[in-house]
């Protein structure tokens, strides 16, 4: 009696390890595919504009890799006519309705500054609101900024 319960067990055990799990009424093979989808969505070029509180505008462009990494350009142009750019660059992912950013570093001029890896300041979680051939719109999850970027050609420039 022993030698069948254990053979119920086991088959019933080796079943549950099956890839057509069914999660909220979604496959992981579904799950899956719909990550893969919101990955190739987030590649490419993307272009956001934030104003900025005492006038002037924040503008970035930002190339998302299939390898997971990104490159930020960012341009602000602030009331009394001054401009400041920069660049940023680390790495980025999204998982669910989740997307994260963690920089690695800053280009200033000839200077690359570099990151401090241990730095809670380094790494930005975003809720996805909005995300389609064109458009994503996020907020971050600790501040609750909201960001919108459209999608742009590969030679459109800040």
């Amino acid at each position: 009696m022993k030698v069948i319960f254990l053979m119920f067990l086991i088959i019933g055990m080796s079943s549950c390890a099956s890839s057509s799990r069914v999660l909220d009424g979604a496959t992981v093979a579904d799950v899956k595919g719909q990550n893969l989808e919101q990955w190739n969505h987030l590649i490419g070029r993307w272009h956001g504009s934030n104003p900025i509180i005492n006038g002037g505008t924040h503008s970035w462009l930002i190339d998302r890799f299939a390898n997971g990494t990104y490159l930020i350009k960012f341009k602000s142009i602030h009331a009394d006519g001054s401009i400041r750019e920069g660049f940023e660059a680390g790495d980025w992912g999204s998982s669910g309705d989740i997307y994260f950013q963690i920089y690695r570093k800053y280009f200033k001029g000839e200077e690359t500054i570099s990151s401090n890896p241990s730095s809670p300041e380094n790494y930005d979680a975003y809720y996805i609101i909005k995300l389609d051939e064109s458009e994503l719109e996020f907020k971050h999850a600790r501040t609750s900024y909201t960001f919108i970027e459209n999608k742009v050609g590969n030679d459109f420039k800040l």
